[in-house]
């Protein structure tokens, strides 16, 4: 019987449990319990390699400042420790180490944001460790260790992550005039040849909707015509994707579409039903039986969204334009929305907090500091009383005694 069922009873022949053993139960929960439509998500695979490297940790002897030091001679490695004997200075050992570590391919640090979420991901392990369910480690250890402090710029190597910036508005109309007169230019001798013209126009429409409506990538490739309905009360159209990134918590997502939007989605009806119904644009029939609109027909949506991210990249790189992502066109959206209205930018983007609407706020202090010299200085320069008064101007370019004076100074 595992030692994380509830139901068990300690005994003696029970092995001492250790960090290494409850990483290995926690990711194994994990993996059981984060499932959408049945599979597992890539939640567990993103903590894993995160909580290793706080395994693989070996604090030295010199780095123990504290107490800890009377009973590690040799160091203290943090997968053999007993998870009570976790302490805040362990963890924040640990975060300072890895920080300062290389990282990827490339060799570099960690972003500050992603070394932070070790120190996440080890306080949720502890929080699920410490409930009344499995109670594998006293509920004071987890209210102790959320005292360890997060790792500010300038602790370690790790540094902050760019802003991601969106997509100008003269590019996407670039990048969308492009497509289209591609897709009016190219020969329709051949199915082939029709196919690869109704893919350029429903690349330039999937840009255009992404801009005017701010989806989420992955609702814009399981957008389907069933999906998008009108409200009767108001006589607005709404998108309700069949699938999205917070129905695991219960919550209703909708999109509203402007007329211009509908009419991208007509567009796309009209180009899907040139040349007949197309087997390589229906959806699995497990999760879906309805016809997508847009040309990326994996069954899994994750991989139909890559395959959105490559086409814009390879549509970019033809039009001779710098690299965007297809989520810097929703940045792009609602860096215009949140200007107009906060809430409302709230609503249609999908977030659960405001806070992470305002982080779209467009940085304007260097727009409102310059506003102070709008026509010239404004502020009267400072006089000293006691220098003294520089003569009238006698009208010649040779500097006077007083002149002179003042340069030396």
């Amino acid at each position: 019987m595992s030692p994380a069922d509830p139901s068990h009873v300690p005994s003696v022949s029970d092995p001492p449990l250790t960090l290494r053993t409850l990483v290995t139960l926690h990711l194994r929960h994990k993996r059981q319990t984060c499932r959408k439509n049945g599979k597992p998500t890539r939640h567990a695979a993103n903590i894993q390699p995160k909580l290793e490297r706080v395994l693989g940790i070996v604090i030295t002897p010199d780095a123990l400042y504290d107490g800890r030091a009377a009973n590690c001679a040799a160091g203290r490695d943090l997968a053999t420790l007993p998870p009570a004997d976790l302490t805040c200075a362990d963890l924040e050992d640990a975060l300072r180490i890895i920080g300062n570590r290389p990282v990827g391919r490339g060799g570099k640090p960690l972003k500050l944001d992603q070394l932070n979420l070790h120190r996440q991901y080890v306080l949720g392990m502890y929080r699920w460790a410490s409930s009344r369910k499995l109670n594998l480690v006293d509920r004071s250890v987890y209210d102790r260790l959320t005292d360890t402090d997060r790792v500010t710029p300038g602790q370690t190597a790790a540094v902050e992550s760019e802003e991601v910036p969106p997509v100008p508005d003269d590019v996407i109309d670039q990048l969308v005039t492009f497509l289209r007169r591609r897709s009016a230019t190219l020969p329709d001798n051949s199915r082939y040849q029709r196919r690869m013209r109704r893919g350029a126009l429903l690349r330039a429409i999937a840009i255009e909707l992404m801009r005017g409506a701010g989806m989420r990538p992955m609702e814009l490739v399981i957008l389907r015509p069933v999906d998008v309905t009108r409200d009767p009360d108001s006589g607005l159209w709404l998108y309700r994707p069949p699938h999205h990134k917070n129905e695991h918590r219960r919550i209703d997502r909708v999109v509203v579409l402007s007329e211009h939007a509908k009419s991208l989605v007509d567009e796309a009806v009209a180009a899907n039903t040139h040349d007949g119904a197309q087997g390589v644009f229906t959806f699995d029939q497990e999760f879906d039986p309805k016809t997508r609109l847009f040309p990326w027909r994996s069954e899994s949506y994750e991989v139909a969204r890559g395959c959105f991210a490559q086409a814009m990249r390879r549509d970019l790189k033809a039009a001779g334009l710098p690299h965007y992502t297809p989520n810097q066109l929703r940045h792009t959206f609602a860096t215009w929305a949140v200007d107009r209205d906060p809430e409302a930018a709230r609503n249609q983007l999908g977030h659960r907090h405001m806070s992470t609407t305002m982080k779209y706020v467009p940085d304007r202090r260097v727009a409102a500091a310059a506003r102070l010299f709008d026509g010239g200085p404004t502020r009267p320069r400072p006089t000293d009383p006691t220098r003294p008064t520089p003569p009238a101007s006698t009208g010649t370019d040779d500097p006077t005694p007083w002149q002179l004076r003042l340069t030396a100074d």
